[in-house]
């Protein structure tokens, strides 16, 4: 099972169990704090933002992450990168995404809405979460890069009763990287050789000492890439992914 709490975000609280002792044992813990218990799914963990006017969809686009997001507390990056147009799950994940919303009758009517999707080995789709909230990280950037319009902007015009801005140009496709912090002092810090242009930003420094993170907030390092090619931008998400930016005693 998974279990996570109903007034958290970025993996606070939450927690894998895989038998009915380490459930009992987690329940005698929880103490009054609400929580949902999910069944454990595997598969791809994708999110679809959407912008929307009036209560109808004017923008939606989707993405997939890299690794279900509780593994950055495990030591994986977290990472997210947009999807092409011709990817074969983009159709199905936004009709479902809109069949989701639309089940929602007393949403907010004006905003962006952040949406989690589970896609199974055999391709059907879980509906995991959806918040009235802009995504978090840097996928405000890559939405910015990809489709010309930052989300999280996008979200307080609309709820302000502005519309969006009316011609957006299609950019290179975009990914973004959370690195996790590790136990120790930093004796190194280390960039990893992409062929994407991209953006680097540590959030460490040598001689600090750090703990591994408890949420996804606590970061050591975060890139931004883009790349017209999509292959190339994948390949490099795949050198990040196995890279160790941050090398401690």
């Amino acid at each position: 099972m998974f279990v996570k709490p109903l007034d958290e975000s970025g993996s606070v609280g939450a927690r894998r169990l895989d038998d009915a002792a380490e459930l009992h044992a987690w329940a005698e813990e929880a103490g009054s704090r609400r929580f949902e218990v999910d069944e454990f799914l595997r598969g791809t963990l994708y999110h679809v933002d959407t912008a929307v006017q009036d209560g109808e969809i004017v923008h939606a686009e989707a993405n997939a992450y890299l690794h279900p997001c509780y593994e950055y507390v495990n030591g994986r990056v977290c990472a997210s990168h947009t999807l092409p147009d011709d990817h074969p799950a983009r159709p199905s994940l936004l009709e479902f995404n809109r069949r989701v919303l639309d089940a929602l009758a007393d949403k907010p009517r004006n905003g962006a809405y952040h949406h989690e999707i589970y896609q199974r080995p055999d391709g059907s789709l879980v509906f995991l979460e959806i918040a009235a909230r802009a995504p978090a990280a840097l996928v405000p950037s890559t939405s910015r890069i990809r489709w010309g319009l930052d989300i999280e902007e996008a979200h307080f015009r609309l709820q302000r009763g502005e519309g969006l801005p009316g011609s957006r140009t299609e950019g290179p496709h975009a990914a973004w990287v959370y690195f996790p912090k590790a136990e120790g002092r930093v004796s190194r810090l280390d960039r990893a050789r992409l062929r994407s242009d991209h953006h680097w930003q540590w959030n460490v420094e040598v001689g600090q000492t750090t703990s591994a993170p408890q949420d996804i907030r606590d970061f050591a390092a975060s890139v931004l890439l883009w790349n017209d090619d999509f292959d190339t931008l994948r390949r490099d998400l795949e050198v990040l992914d196995s890279h160790t930016a941050v090398i401690t005693d």
